[in-house]
């Protein structure tokens, strides 16, 4: 082939038979050059009816959705089918191999969705299929800001809404008790409160690592992306407390006065232990204590993993979310 001379539009080989890829145009100037060479025709039945191809599709029009494409990828799986085979009645064996990796391609289909699922509802700050980024707080303070509000409402229809859960039980009560103990006297509500719930928090702190600020993101929503999420907080009490946020709000009494509150069911530190243990292992528990919260007194975020899979209330500090956790809990533990 390398002696063929060369020519415009025509590709030039110098060895045919150890090509071990090309295309069809480049067997098809192969095949030209073989012509010349060895006095090959294509004048043979297969290749002759083609030139009755234009006349045929005048007269009867052309098969549509009709090709030979599909299936061909087929091919290859049978052909690595038949080399799992021992090369004897080879049919029962490559339709057996082609039932088990068409049940292993299903399975493998489903948990892909079932991951896909699950990375959706947890990585709400990743901008994930189907996630978007966070929102944009409405409303700062200091070290706090809030985001994605709902419909504001009353106490009375709020207590009618979540009748059925323990922690909204005489809440109206309960949030009179605690804006009269924690606050001044001049500075407690007066008159109706109305209730402006919201489903983000944004806790600004200064990192023990670095001494830099970081900022933690937040989520009370009892459907977030399909799944409720309830995160944990640090709260700067003595000493300090863990708990997980169930409500977040913020009530104005009559003379617009506001107080950013959050509704927290409290952990205490468990007496159970695993079978194993390691160096800054901290068990929290709930037990069914709910409490309000000034906002103000709010730390950082913590991470929180169920002990068991039994939902018993258990869950493991995870001290390795990130390190400024690392040297918040273990470190200073």
């Amino acid at each position: 082939m390398r002696r063929i001379p060369r020519w415009h539009g025509l590709k030039h080989f110098d060895k045919v038979a150890e090509i071990e890829f090309t295309d069809g145009n480049s067997f098809r100037d192969i095949l030209k050059n073989v012509t010349k060479e060895h006095g090959k025709k294509f004048n043979y039945p297969k290749h002759h009816n083609l030139m009755h191809l234009p006349e045929d599709i005048q007269n009867k029009g052309c098969t549509e959705n009709y090709s030979t494409r599909p299936s061909e990828g087929f091919q290859q799986e049978v052909q690595q089918a038949y080399s799992q085979t021992n090369f004897k009645n080879t049919e029962s064996q490559i339709t057996r191999i082609d039932k088990n990796q068409e049940a292993i391609a299903r399975i493998r289909m489903f948990v892909d969705l079932n991951d896909a699922e699950i990375s959706k509802a947890i990585s709400a700050e990743d901008l994930t299929v189907g996630c978007g980024p966070p929102p944009e707080p409405v409303y700062s303070q200091e070290n706090y800001a809030l985001g994605s509000p709902q419909t504001t409402l009353s106490i009375a229809v709020l207590q009618n809404k979540k009748a059925n859960l323990p922690a909204y039980r005489s809440f109206g009560r309960k949030l009179q008790e605690f804006l009269g103990k924690e606050l001044e006297e001049e500075s407690r509500p007066s008159g109706f409160l109305t209730i402006a719930p919201y489903q983000c928090l944004y806790l600004t702190y200064m990192s023990l690592e670095d001494w830099r600020e970081k900022r933690d993101i937040l989520r009370c929503n009892p459907s977030f992306y399909d799944r409720p999420r309830y995160d944990c907080v640090v709260v700067n009490m003595n000493p300090v407390t863990f708990a997980r946020l169930e409500f977040i709000f913020t009530c104005q009494d009559t003379s617009k006065r506001q107080y950013d509150i959050a509704l927290v069911h409290m952990l205490e530190a468990s007496k159970w232990r695993p079978n194993t243990k390691w160096e800054g292992c901290r068990v929290l528990e709930e037990k069914g204590l709910y409490q309000f919260i000034l906002l103000k007194y709010l730390i950082r975020g913590c991470h929180l993993i169920p002990a068991t899979d039994k939902g018993t209330g258990k869950y493991y500090l995870n001290d390795l979310v990130d390190s400024d956790a690392f040297v918040w809990f273990l470190l200073s533990n």
